[in-house]
């Protein structure tokens, strides 16, 4: 409640009434206004770009066999040391099963193409079949590229395999009928259908992992290649001979089916990937045209790609047209191709798990990338000296076995560089451009000098000579391994140091730790900090080594660092970085120095710490109060935690006065003091200054409770989380507590006593003690009949949950609390549409709306809790958003999930909400006995922003019948519902209601008492035209009229409506002038307001404009003076107010966001047509003699841009 007395009116400056009535008339409800559904869940995170969105397919369509959440958590499967859960390990067999049929694919198709192709066509045939090969399979990367846009991956995978399928048996008929072209067309498509396999089964690994589980699992997973690889090659040369290898192509339909059902399988367990749309498909359209060409580290890449791919092709050949000679007969040669590969096979399991780690660790990348290349190179100058199957066996050996594990590992390596979405790019370059290159170029190469020999000892002698050609690509790509490697480290270090990949994501090794080192000694505090935190974990002696320099760092923040690594890490020359720190000029470095001068020399700091315990002792550095206040307050603290009885002696007294001091700033140190110390002996002492009266001593107390942790503070910190600026503070001091603390929490949330600011926070509280307990407390709560507290029990059980990666909850229990969450949604929906004719409002259909929402949102919660929490989260963020085809595909994910009944109904809810926030029913007036059960339900329900808005509706309305009702909520506790009853209770004028607003004038809240008093001095309501008085209600309706609240819902504004002042100005007033301080928004209720710059009109502001909404951002003067030009009223809010609410309220921060980052959109959007518009004026000549300046020339695209 707010009275324009705390700016008089002028003499006839009467507020228009039209301010009032566009106050108070009920506005028709929109989609995309306040309190409406949205495309974010309420509760839940933003949702990503809708691109990034997977499609989702549910684990199960059957209720849920598990165990409820009160009984064990499941229990780890240790698979080769890897610790699994029940649905990890579920994952992980079938992707071991997939990607062994993906080894198999590769396996038996390259022996049965290799051995129907040489048998049936001459062995210089190859060369040109390399080239067809090289473009068909750009073609079908094109192809892929283009389906995979449309198509969610599980449906693509098992497209894929079907069609693979179907185009094998149409192969295997046209090959029995010795169509020889059938045999042509098999031998590329094999190898597309095999790359292509793996390519589709790592993708499907990649949706369902991050970084961390991938780390953790990618090496079971990748396994089942290997293991397919070698059962695979011996299964194949030892059935050969019993079915023939023509046949070999009914066991490739076998496993394309087999890869179909396991997909299917998969997708139905566990949510996978769908093809992006919205912001990242915008994005992605524009990547093409980012010039990654003109990266000098990826360009190299390529090229090694190149060389190399054109080193194999040749090996290839030379190792079949010798295989060819030794085996003439098909099934042979299929037979010796299957043994060779299960050799490959087992030759890369060893390589994998012996050598491949032990390589990358000691010589990093540059080790990783030798090695096939100094194999092969090997192998073809053993073969030039020796020509006979067993080199070219080697050979191939040293092609297939080190390819497929130590030089893939190595080049996953490379990409990490990048960025995510450039990675794709520059493996697109490499994979589908540089591979297929080489892939042609071979095969020029063998065109020109092929064998002229057809069989026997000649066709060996002339395919090992050929290799004179190869060897110096083979040189050539191994002199350019140091650029990579250089490459590599120059980029890895940029994007190192500018954080753009995960830290997870880091492979540690000689290059990173050579960047990390780097980084540890750089001036930049970003790249310190960053390394310090990794290097404490890889290699803390380079963090031991790093501390003096540390120590001496140009950012205080480092600084500080530094001096508490030399205590954590007992330097040897930690005392004296510490004396050293002690006198720097940064408060924080001398706190630290503090600490760790203690830590290090314990009783034998006493005396330097005496020194520095003295009053007025600080040195000259920390002369300034606060500096010396909190070093004095460290060396206290030190005395008595350090330096045994001399130093309790010493600093016992200094403590206790300041604890018993006057001032609130020496209680407070007192507080810092009793946190810095950490003895739960001093608890008593802590929980004196909880209860001070001063909010900073309060803060400064609840503070400290986090490093005493005692159980007996658990009363007082729970207390505190009434206090919003206490709350953030108390709720880290409570999870400092751990599991001891869950049964008094346990116990407030179940007594109706417990104020209600306290039982909204602890659902919050408990789900961040991340216990099993916890969980079992908020599912005991599900069923509470506070739908606020409801709601904040299921959101915290459903994160808990996830964290815990908790089993189901019994499903009986949850469908039973789902069937009254929708009868409790469809009775609040009717209930007011019946009303609503009588009391419509646009708040209250805001908040209506808003209600409903979050119902079916607690209905989602609640299946989360049952099902599979990822996938129900995925339809909870889409469910309600404006997006059509995000939301149809959230309707099918629950018509997957959800048994018909169930799903129907909500369906059906969602639906109506969505037709509900268009347009409300128009229903006849309802009788009055209606209208008044409704407003004594909302009144009663305890909810204090519902209870005001239908006590506003009893004002709005004179809906006598509720005025006993309104005059029994001004005994509420709840300011807000007091306000909105006196207002109801002066305009029904109920038995007594003169003694109450008589009362009400001395009322404990300000705005309650203000309105009293109004009443009694004008006898106006408050609410009619031309009343002065403006209640809560109203400022909410005005301040969702400011673009930057436009979306905020009201509750949440009901903190900076009641913080917020009318003021009344008269024509010719100034309201602010040019360069005088900010601090203030202002928003036009009725008038007008010039805008002048220099004496220049540079805006005409009318009602609803706001303007000095740029102070709440900075400290800047005023850019422009604003002048009243007719008779007008501003609703102001301070800045103080405002900042006060985006520190407590999360809504209008996350609005605040919204409108800063459109803002910057909006200037990035002007400076691009600025800069077209000049790139199209004419350029000047340039001066003769003389060269343009530098910055007239456009820059290269490097490697700084792309990483």
């Amino acid at each position: 409640m707010d009275s324009t007395d705390a700016a008089p009116p002028q003499p006839g400056s009467k507020a228009e009434p039209r301010a009032k009535e566009r106050a108070a008339a009920p506005e028709p409800s929109r989609a995309g206004q306040p309190g409406q559904p949205s495309a974010r869940a309420e509760g839940a995170p933003a949702s990503p770009a809708s691109g990034a969105t997977p499609s989702v397919r549910p684990t199960s369509s059957r209720p849920s066999r598990l165990q409820p959440s009160g009984a064990a958590p499941d229990a780890h499967t240790a698979v080769l040391g890897v610790p699994l859960t029940r649905v990890e390990l579920h994952r992980t067999a079938l992707l071991f099963c997939l990607l062994f049929l993906a080894a198999l694919l590769f396996v038996v198709g390259r022996s049965a193409r290799d051995a129907l192709f040489l048998t049936r066509f001459p062995v210089t045939w190859i060369a040109p079949m390399w080239i067809v090969y090289g473009v068909a399979s750009a073609v079908a990367a094109l192809a892929y590229d283009r389906v995979a846009r449309h198509l969610p991956r599980a449906q693509l995978c098992v497209a894929f395999a079907l069609f693979g399928a179907a185009t094998f048996a149409l192969l295997r008929v046209l090959i029995g009928q010795e169509v020889r072209a059938a045999i042509l067309v098999f031998y590329i498509w094999s190898e597309i259908i095999a790359n292509f396999t793996a390519v589709l089964v790592w993708a499907v690994a990649q949706d369902l992992h991050d970084p961390r589980s991938a780390k953790r699992l990618f090496g079971l997973i990748g396994s089942g290649r290997v293991v397919g690889t070698v059962a695979c090659g011996f299964a194949t040369g030892a059935v050969v001979r019993w079915i023939g290898t023509e046949n070999l192509l009914f066991v490739l339909i076998a496993a394309l089916l087999a890869m179909a059902a396991l997909t299917t399988a998969l997708a139905r367990r566990h949510p996978l990937g769908r093809p992006p749309s919205g912001d990242e498909e915008l994005l992605q359209a524009r990547l093409p045209r980012m010039d990654v060409w003109r990266s000098r580290y990826a360009l190299t890449v390529a090229l090694l790609t190149f060389l190399l791919f054109t080193v194999l092709t040749i090996g290839d050949y030379q190792f079949k047209a010798i295989a060819l000679t030794a085996y003439p007969h098909v099934d042979d040669l299929t037979r010796f191709m299957g043994f060779l590969y299960g050799a490959v096979g087992v030759v890369g399991l060893l390589v994998q798990l012996v050598a491949t780690p032990r390589v990358l660790r000691r010589h990093g990348v540059l080790g990783g990338l030798l090695a096939m290349p100094a194999a092969f190179t090997a192998s073809t100058v053993a073969l030039l000296a020796a020509p006979s199957l067993a080199w070219g066996a080697i050979l191939k050996l040293s092609d297939n076995a080190l390819q497929l594990t130590i030089y893939d590992a190595t080049m996953q390596l490379l990409f990490f560089p990048f960025q995510p979405a450039l990675r794709e790019r520059v493996r697109t370059l490499v994979s589908t451009i540089a591979k297929p290159l080489g892939y042609g170029l071979g095969a020029l190469i063998l065109l020109a000098v092929a064998p002229t020999a057809a069989t026997g000892a000649a066709l060996v002698e002339e395919a090992a000579w050929i290799g004179v050609y190869s060897l110096p690509l083979c040189v050539a790509s191994i002199a350019l391994l140091p650029l990579v490697r250089r490459g590599y480290f120059d980029a890895m270090r940029r994007t190192l140091m500018r954080r753009q990949i995960e830290p997870d994501s880091v492979a540690y090794g000689p290059q990173t730790r050579a960047i990390l080192k780097e980084a540890l000694y750089s001036r930049a505090m970003v790249q310190v900090l960053f390394a310090v935190e990794q290097l404490q974990q890889l290699d803390p002696t380079l963090v031991r080594e790093a501390v003096p320099a540390l120590a001496r760092h140009g950012s205080a923040r480092v600084r500080a660092l530094g001096v508490r690594l030399a205590a954590e890490l007992e330097h040897e020359e930690g005392a004296s970085i510490a004396r050293a720190a002690i006198h720097d000029r940064n408060t924080d470095v001398r706190v630290a120095a503090v600490a760790a001068l203690a830590a290090l020399l314990r009783e034998d700091a006493h005396d330097e710490l005496l020194a520095l315990a003295r009053e007025g002792a600080a040195p000259r550095a920390a002369a300034d109060a606060t500096g010396g206040e909190a070093l004095r307050a460290a060396a206290i603290a030190a005395l008595l935690r350090y330096c045994g009885l001399d130093g309790m002696l010493e600093g016992a007294p200094r403590l206790r006065a300041l604890l018993d001091s006057p001032s609130p700033r020496d209680r407070a140190a007192a507080a810092r003091i009793l946190g810095l110390v950490g003895h739960a002996s001093l608890q008593r002492a802590l929980a004196r200054l909880i209860g001070d009266p001063d909010p900073a001593v309060r803060r400064a107390a609840v503070r400290a409770s986090s490093s005493v942790a005692d159980p007996r503070l658990l009363p007082l910190l729970a207390d505190a989380l009434a206090e919003r600026a206490l709350a953030p503070a108390a709720a880290r001091a409570i999870e400092a507590l751990g599991d001891d603390a869950i049964p008094e929490l346990a116990a407030r949330l179940g007594d109706d006593g417990t104020p209600r600011a306290v039982r909204l926070a602890i659902p919050r509280v408990l789900a961040r003690l991340c216990s099993h307990d916890a969980l079992d407390v908020l599912l005991a709560r599900i069923d509470h009949p506070n739908e606020a507290l409801r709601q904040k029990v299921l959101a915290s059980a459903s994160r808990l949950r996830l964290a815990l990666r908790a089993p189901p909850a019994p499903l009986r229990v949850i469908r039973a609390r789902i069937d009254d969450e929708t009868l409790e949604h469809v009775r609040t929906r009717e209930a007011y549409i019946a009303a609503r004719p009588r009391v419509a409002g646009a708040l209250l259909d805001q908040h209506l709306l808003r209600r409903l929402r979050k119902g079916l949102i607690r209905v989602l919660r609640l299946c989360e809790l049952a099902y599979p929490r990822e996938v129900v989260a995925l339809v909870r963020n889409h469910v309600f958003g404006p997006d059509p085809a995000l939301r149809a595909n959230a309707f099918e994910v629950l018509e997957s999930l959800l048994d018909r009944p169930l799903r129907e109904r909500l369906v059906s809810l969602v639906e109506r909400l969505l037709e509900l926030s268009a347009a409300f029913p128009r229903r006849p007036l309802p009788p009055e006995a209606g209208i008044i059960s409704w407003i004594r339900h909302e009144i009663v329900r305890g909810d204090p922003y519902s209870a005001a808005l239908a006590l506003d509706a009893v004002a709005r309305n004179s809906i006598s019948g509720a005025a006993g009702d309104a005059l029994a909520a001004t005994y509420d506790p709840d300011p807000l519902v007091r306000e909105a009853a006196a207002i109801a209770v002066a305009v029904t004028s109920p038995p007594g209601a003169r003694e109450r607003l008589d009362a009400l004038r001395a009322d404990e809240d300000p705005a309650v008492a203000r309105y009293a008093r109004y009443w009694a001095v004008t006898g106006g309501t408050g609410i009619d035209p031309e009343d002065e008085m403006y209640t809560t209600i109203e400022k909410v309706l005005f301040l969702q009229r400011v673009p930057l609240f436009s979306r905020v819902a009201g509750d949440d504004l009901v903190a900076l409506a009641r913080g917020s002042l009318v003021v009344s100005l008269a024509r010719g007033d100034v309201i602010f002038r040019q360069g005088e301080p900010g601090g203030a928004l202002y928003s036009i209720i009725s008038g007008e307001v010039s805008l002048t710059l220099d004496g220049r009109e540079i805006a005409r502001l009318g009602a609803n404009d706001v303007f000095g909404e740029m102070s709440l951002f900075d400290s800047e003067p005023r850019a422009s003076t604003a002048v009243v030009t007719e008779d007008t009223e501003l609703l102001r809010v301070s800045a103080e107010d405002f900042h006060e609410a985006v520190r407590e309220t999360a809504e209008i921060a996350d609005a605040v966001i919204r409108v800063l980052n459109r803002r910057l959109r909006e200037a990035d959007r002007k400076l691009a047509d600025a800069h077209a518009r000049l790139s199209l004026l004419p350029r000047p000549p340039a001066l003769p003699g003389r060269a343009p300046p530098p910055g007239d020339e456009t820059p290269a695209l490097d490697d700084s841009d792309l990483d």
